[in-house]
């Protein structure tokens, strides 16, 4: 495990004795808020198989049973939280482990539905993307969440963490999406805190594949949708 893994590891390890459900977020409204914004952008759950990378304490996955998924599955690296979480929460599978790890992701499975919030400013990008995209099955769909590198806030946070914290460039996502023979479609839209937030958190953006924004928002939603086999 390389240095900057290990630095992760070692500090989830720590927040997740101590901090709320909401682990790193802002505070549970933007937590929520985030949540129902990847809901809503998969279209449908019943019946599919879901992964969640970067689990944290396992909310998205228990959401997506309730709303009918056939499976869920969570991924995260700190293994006594999936430990408590196989205890409370048997009908979803928890793993812990690293997504990097090939024989890791065949052990896994393939999905029809992906999430990683929170987590690809961890990770390498592109790679990240081709190890979770080859994990989705034609017609499956990427949801992603990630902090915006032109944010003041987010800057602010890349200087506080040394260089260990990398927003992913939406430039080389966009790239990378338009090299893959296989996408059907992608789109991006900005969360954006509002100056009133007594109602939600967060002001969204509309979806474009053109992101620039005169005012940064503070994250970007990525949705990729994977094509048929016929297509």
């Amino acid at each position: 495990m390389s240095s900057q893994d290990q630095y992760w590891v070692d500090y989830y390890e720590g927040l997740s004795k101590e901090a709320p459900q909401w682990l790193d977020y802002s505070n549970e409204r933007v937590h929520l808020q985030t949540f129902g914004a990847v809901l809503e952008a998969a279209d449908r759950l019943v019946g599919r198989r879901v992964l969640d990378v970067g689990c944290g304490r396992g909310l998205l996955c228990r959401m997506a049973k309730v709303l009918g998924a056939a499976s869920a599955t969570g991924v995260d690296v700190v293994p006594a939280e999936m430990a408590k979480l196989a205890t409370a929460h048997p009908d979803i599978t928890w793993r812990a482990g690293d997504v990097g790890d090939a024989l890791f992701r065949a052990e896994l499975g393939r999905f029809d539905a992906v999430y990683a919030l929170e987590v690809m400013q961890y990770l390498p990008v592109p790679k990240t993307l081709e190890w979770l995209w080859e994990m989705l099955d034609p017609t499956g769909v990427f949801i992603a969440v990630f902090p915006y590198e032109n944010c003041p806030i987010v800057k602010r946070t890349v200087s506080r963490f040394e260089g260990r914290y990398i927003p992913p460039s939406i430039d080389a996502i966009a790239a990378w999406a338009s090299a893959t023979p296989d996408l059907e479609s992608f789109s991006l839209r900005g969360m954006r805190f509002q100056e009133d937030q007594r109602i939600a958190p967060y002001e969204l953006t509309g979806w474009t594949r053109d992101a620039t924004w005169a005012d940064p928002p503070n994250r970007i939603q990525l949705v990729m949708k994977k094509a048929s086999l016929a297509g």
